[in-house]
């Protein structure tokens, strides 16, 4: 009991001589909240706003629209909800804090009170979740004592390890200090995942969503139409009207033909040399193989006959031609070299010289991990001193990876004998060919 008092915090609520209301500290907690776009997010809603029904008139009526969000049917948002939001936000303006400690004490499934601790410190934001979750406990223990002492009573918390708070060892001083006010209750914390319990967590656990922008061809009208036009793809489309079973991995969506989810195009389609030009002879392409450019265009398109269409544009391709090396298998026994245990224990080095000088540098620093085949190339100015090269591979090697193990030397006159960093150099050199051809100048971008 207390006496002389004008007002008195309980349960959420302050009571004084005019009446009950809620108490401003809780629902000061609830601003601007976001539009809930799942039903979990929703739940949390009418979780908190019902605490809090009674002081709303017709809070049933309002929360009707969003009560049936919940349904069976679906989780589908219509305006009769939005207006109950809007109406909500007027009622209630909810604002939850990312930092707030929460907790809720429970009697069966109702609700009797909700307390939450002020933003934390800067001291407190750089403790481990552990140990945040530990000081929540305790403060909420602390704030209804009253209620608990002499009690058996279980706390349900989404922090796993707290679980085991009375099993285990207490390693730091802090822990071991919150721990020891909890020493004189009889209680047993059970675990609960955050998504079984959207009540508790719905102040710090907001949904939060992020646009996702779908790329959709351009050209949707002038595929339809050559895919009209085409007798083999409008025979097929006509079968799938009929059964659309008729054909194995084919569907039918918004009058447009797909295989296994990707586009179909008629194999005479003027788009298709646009788009294996974008994914071969384009920077990103790099003028990559047959197996690579197929597999670029086979993720978002597909036309009868891809496989041999694209394997034959790859070998007629005039800058692959000119600028790709032969890798026919060299003459003679070679021998493996051992196969490293460990990322970047075991590397090899070379440099490509002869460049176009730009900005002083002509010579490129090659480093390859042997392991992972993974590769820094790192621009040089020629003529260059060892103590310039062992200083930029500490700076952009060492300080990535650490101290390397072994370094793989190869016979003079016989690169044979690193064969892994000749490729590599091989295949740079093929792109800058390919890419800078008729800028040669760019090759350092």
């Amino acid at each position: 009991m207390c006496f002389w008092a004008a007002t008195v915090r309980a349960f959420g609520h302050i009571i004084s001589q005019q009446g009950v209301i809620a108490d401003s500290k809780k629902v000061e907690a609830m601003q601007t909240w976001p539009l809930p776009k799942t039903p979990k997010a929703l739940h949390g809603l009418l979780g908190l706003t019902g605490y809090y029904r009674r002081f709303v008139r017709g809070y049933w009526k309002i929360a009707k629209p969003l009560i049936q969000l919940l349904s069976k049917d679906g989780f589908h948002w219509t305006e009769e909800a939005r207006a109950a939001f809007e109406e909500f936000n007027k009622q209630f303006q909810i604002f939850p804090n990312p930092l707030l400690l929460r907790q809720m004490l429970l009697d069966k499934v109702w609700v009797l009170s909700y307390y939450k601790q002020g933003a934390l410190s800067s001291w407190a934001q750089n403790k481990s979740t552990y140990e945040r979750e530990l000081m929540a406990l305790v403060q909420a223990i602390r704030k209804w004592k009253h209620y608990l002492m002499r009690s058996h009573f279980i706390i349900l918390t989404d922090q796993r390890s707290l679980k085991f708070l009375t099993d285990h060892r207490l390693l730091t001083k802090e822990r071991f200090k919150w721990a020891s006010k909890l020493i004189s209750f009889d209680f047993e914390i059970r675990f609960r995942p955050g998504k079984d319990n959207p009540v508790a967590d719905a102040l710090s656990r907001k949904s939060y969503f992020m646009s996702i922008s779908v790329l959709q061809p351009t050209q949707w009208d002038s595929w339809d139409e050559e895919s009209q036009t085409d007798t083999g793809m409008a025979s097929l489309i006509q079968d799938l009207m009929i059964d659309p079973n008729s054909h194995v991995g084919y569907e039918l969506h918004k009058g447009r033909l797909f295989y296994k989810g990707k586009s179909v195009l008629p194999r005479g389609s003027s788009s298709i040399p646009t788009i294996f030009k974008d994914m071969h002879e384009s920077p990103t392409g790099g003028q990559s193989g047959y197996f690579r450019t197929f597999k670029r265009i086979a993720g978002i398109i597909y036309w009868k006959g891809m496989k041999k269409d694209i394997k034959e544009w790859v070998q007629q391709c005039v800058v692959c031609q000119r600028n790709k090396a032969e890798t026919l298998a060299p003459a003679g026994l070679l021998q493996t070299l051992p196969i490293p245990t460990q990322v970047w224990s075991d590397i090899s080095m070379d440099f490509i010289g002869g460049m176009p000088k730009v900005q002083g540098k002509d010579t490129i620093f090659v480093v390859v991990d042997r392991l992972r085949k993974y590769a820094h190339f790192l621009a040089l100015a020629h003529p260059f001193t060892t103590a310039e090269v062992a200083q930029l591979f500490i700076k952009e090697i060492v300080r990535l990876h650490g101290l390397v193990q072994k370094l793989k030397f190869n016979t003079a006159y016989h690169s044979q004998s690193d064969g892994q960093t000749e490729v590599v150099n091989l295949c740079l050199e093929t792109y800058l060919c390919c890419m800078t051809g008729t800028h040669p100048r760019k090759w350092p971008q």
